[in-house]
């Protein structure tokens, strides 16, 4: 069977982007974007939604573990069906491949 995890990455830029918009609450980490930036951001989440559907897959963003939390937070209204996961959350046997980068292109 096809034991591939296939997973949508950050473009590099859009990491940093969303770690340098990450504000402490007393409720955790929160990613708060500029507007024009964050519609740009969940534009191309969406096209890559629809990318993974269209191949039926579920789609599933792989990012660093310390804006896995804040990124989840700014993704749930809106984009509920996508499953972030951090780095160390994958089991070192799954199989990931890449099927695209997410950035504000």
């Amino acid at each position: 069977s096809d034991k591939k995890i296939r997973v949508f990455t950050l473009h590099p830029e859009m990491e940093l982007l969303l770690k340098q918009n990450m504000q402490d609450s007393e409720f955790g980490f929160y990613i708060v974007l500029p507007p024009d930036v964050n519609m740009k951001f969940m534009y191309n989440v969406n096209e890559a939604v629809k990318k993974s559907r269209k191949f039926g897959h579920q789609p599933i963003m792989l990012v660093t573990p310390e804006i896995r939390k804040g990124l989840r937070r700014l993704l749930e209204k809106d984009m509920k069906m996508v499953t972030v996961l951090s780095y160390n959350e994958v089991v070192p046997e799954a199989e990931l491949e890449a099927i695209g980068m997410v950035g504000i292109e």
